[in-house]
């Protein structure tokens, strides 16, 4: 099944990938790039950029696809991040 973007009808991956693209992501994720496990000290560290990836796509992803976030930010930085579905 292709992922839908929410209400609109088109493959996901058109409307996701140039919010990516034109992002800051890079550089939230290289604010994180040190991180090789979370723990108590870095845990608020990834969750801004986890939340700052959601907040990019609001609207492109539906609701109960956040856990795409987790999955995206996993492929990212493996070490770091678990994926949460």
């Amino acid at each position: 099944m292709t992922p839908v973007c929410a209400g609109k009808g088109e493959d996901v991956y058109t409307s996701v990938a140039p919010k990516l693209a034109s992002s800051e992501l890079d550089k939230w994720l290289d604010g994180v790039a040190d991180v090789k496990s979370v723990d108590a000290g870095n845990l608020h560290r990834m969750l801004a950029v986890h939340w700052r990836l959601i907040a990019l796509l609001k609207g492109e992803i539906n609701p109960e696809r956040r856990s795409f976030g987790s999955k995206y930010l996993h492929f990212r930085n493996p070490t770091a991040v678990s994926i949460f579905d």
